[in-house]
């Protein structure tokens, strides 16, 4: 039995194998570069955290086991991720946002900042 191939919307593709419906979802061209700056900044602001908690149970060891608690360390995962999610949404915004040039259209122009006085 041969393979049959099909494609969906939205970066599916699909195909049947014998009697098995198999599918692929792939990323957009443009989604890997958000993706790799909400890693990037969630990595970065995770050692943050680690930081600032690794000072507070030195400098104030007392205090740090008392507000010490499953809850907060959660709080402080979620904002570390949404800090990281409200840095990777501008370039997500941002590409694609091509504008060319009226007289040629072959030469891209950046308008993003085009008056600084």
């Amino acid at each position: 039995m041969t393979d049959v191939w099909g494609a969906g919307g939205g970066g599916v593709w699909w195909w049947w194998k014998g009697s098995k419906l198999k599918v692929i979802i792939y990323f957009p061209s443009l989604l890997p570069i958000p993706a790799d700056v909400l890693c990037c900044t969630a990595s970065i602001l995770n050692l943050c955290g680690i930081s600032v908690d690794r000072y507070r149970a030195i400098t104030s060891p007392l205090e740090y086991s008392a507000k010490s608690s499953p809850k907060r360390m959660l709080t402080v995962i979620f904002v570390v991720w949404l800090g990281s999610a409200c840095v990777s949404v501008p370039p997500l915004l941002l590409l694609g946002n091509e504008h060319h040039d009226p007289d040629d259209p072959s030469i891209p122009i950046c308008t993003v900042s085009q008056n600084f006085w």
